[in-house]
């Protein structure tokens, strides 16, 4: 396997922790603005520290289970990018 097919099977483990933060971010910030809340200024905050969130939470379940796709490692993915995002919340406002 050569460096790209590498760095294409990382985005591929890493794409989830990506589309989950940024779906999570945007349905906030849109029921936000509804609710006349801080709305897109958090955003940004709250997508990054989603994908760290569950990058980390990917890898590791990669590491623990030793294979990637295992429900309890999405699961924790849901998990990890809720509290993340919460935390920015509390920290930002």
């Amino acid at each position: 396997m050569d460096t790209l097919d590498r760095l294409w099977h990382l985005l591929g483990l890493l794409a989830p922790a990506l589309l989950v933060a940024l779906l999570s971010a945007s349905g906030w910030a849109l029921m936000s603005l509804r609710s006349g809340g801080v709305g897109w200024r958090v955003w940004r905050w709250m997508t990054a520290a989603g994908t760290v969130a569950g990058a980390a939470v990917l890898l590791g379940g990669l590491w623990w289970l030793g294979r990637d796709g295992k429900m309890v490692t999405y699961l924790a993915l849901c998990a990890a990018v809720a509290v993340s995002q919460w935390a920015v919340l509390q920290w930002r406002r």
